[in-house]
């Protein structure tokens, strides 16, 4: 479990969709705790390649990386320059293993409040009012093409 936990945390910092494809189930399920929504794994990686893009300097500085019975958490602070100001947003994500020691489920605990700074060109919250090109989708595992 270390291995695919230190490899999943490294393609994430990267924004390496092939390699987080290696490391995950087809089905992968992503679960947020600040909207009770659960996304698939296109959704997961069009808000991971949204985060890279309007925040070019973005990283992810571990708090803990541990595995667990059934997988892993990884808990981490995500930094950058935002749209907005500075971001740093507290993250705990918590991956379910398939058999096959591939990733199946992500829970994902942030404090979307940490995450105003993402969408402060648009002089508001992600999903209220007209959206301008930089502005974030609904929330940051919706594709901005499909709000």
């Amino acid at each position: 479990m270390w291995t695919v936990a230190a490899a999943y945390a490294a393609a994430t910092r990267a924004g390496d969709l092939d390699a987080l494809a290696g490391l995950t189930e087809p089905s992968l399920i992503v679960w947020h705790n600040f909207d009770g929504r659960v996304v698939d794994r296109a959704a997961s990686d069009r808000t991971l390649t949204w985060l890279h893009r309007i925040v070019p300097d973005l990283t992810w500085e571990d708090v803990g990386l541990e595995p667990t019975p059934s997988g892993f958490v990884w808990q981490a602070v995500m930094r950058g320059t935002a749209p907005g100001g500075p971001l740093a947003a507290a993250t705990c994500l918590v991956a379910t293993l398939s058999l096959t020691g591939k990733v199946a489920r992500i829970d994902e605990y942030v404090d979307s409040a940490q995450l105003a700074c993402l969408s402060e060109s648009s002089g508001g919250r992600p999903g209220q009012g007209r959206r301008a090109p930089q502005q974030p989708p609904r929330d940051p595992c919706e594709s901005p093409t499909t709000g």
